[in-house]
């Protein structure tokens, strides 16, 4: 992965993580290789083309992008890319209080939550990204 593939990481990052008001945070960004995901990963295959971490008690985050993965994506995917990356530090924590309060629930009724509790991260996430970016997702009946 070129240096120039790691800038424009960065400067996309950098520029939600602005429009979003993230300035009380520090994020860094990365290009690795990800381990692979399950097949529903979604459109672009078994391994996922970016992820978020972070420590909301230091907001401190990294946003990795999968760099085997990355130079193939068209422009308007990176950029869709970095801002649902850094939503998910926007949300973080929210995450962070849910996993707090789930921790103490019997391992079998935890995992079940778990399981809610990112699909509705991602849900609301790639929902946010698509408005901010400018795609929208496809329309739903409003009554």
């Amino acid at each position: 992965m070129s240096r120039q593939a790691k800038r424009e990481l960065r400067g996309l990052v950098g520029k939600w993580a602005d429009r979003l008001g993230l300035d009380n945070w520090r994020i860094r960004v990365d290009l690795v290789r990800l381990p692979s995901l399950p097949a529903s990963a979604g459109k672009w295959g078994r391994r996922a083309c970016a992820r978020a971490s972070f420590n909301v008690a230091y907001r401190q985050a990294v946003v990795s992008a999968e760099e085997t993965v990355w130079d193939r994506l068209p422009p308007a995917e990176r950029e869709r890319t970095a801002c649902h990356e850094t939503l998910h530090i926007v949300i973080s924590p929210l995450m962070h209080v849910a996993e707090q309060m789930m921790a103490d629930l019997p391992k079998g009724r935890r995992e079940v939550y778990e399981k809610w509790l990112n699909m509705a991260d991602e849900q609301v996430t790639e929902q946010l990204a698509a408005a901010l970016v400018g795609r929208r997702p496809k329309k739903g009946k409003v009554t």
